[in-house]
């Protein structure tokens, strides 16, 4: 994968960013999905008080922000490469 440096970026790391970003997004919705789904918060996290009920759900979103950002990079690095093998 060479990086076009006169004509912006190639297709290979537009397929890759796009493949990336679109997984982080679907990581991202699968995993909120889930957690509205579990037992956990249908018994438990609806009763409890809104400043707690903030906390948590901020701390499940930095959690999840930090993996979506991994999955970004990896998968944009997969995607780059099975790209640049169907672009030749």
């Amino acid at each position: 994968m060479i990086i076009a440096l006169h004509g912006g970026l190639s297709r290979e790391m537009i397929f890759g960013i796009a493949g990336g970003f679109s997984i982080a997004i679907l990581f991202f919705i699968f995993i909120h999905y889930r957690m509205f789904k579990s037992e956990y918060y249908n018994e438990e996290y609806v009763y409890f008080s809104s400043g707690r009920k903030i906390v948590l759900y901020f701390g499940f979103l930095m959690v999840n922000f930090v993996l979506a950002y991994g999955l970004f990079f990896v998968f944009t690095m997969l995607f780059g490469v099975i790209s640049s093998y169907f672009l030749k």
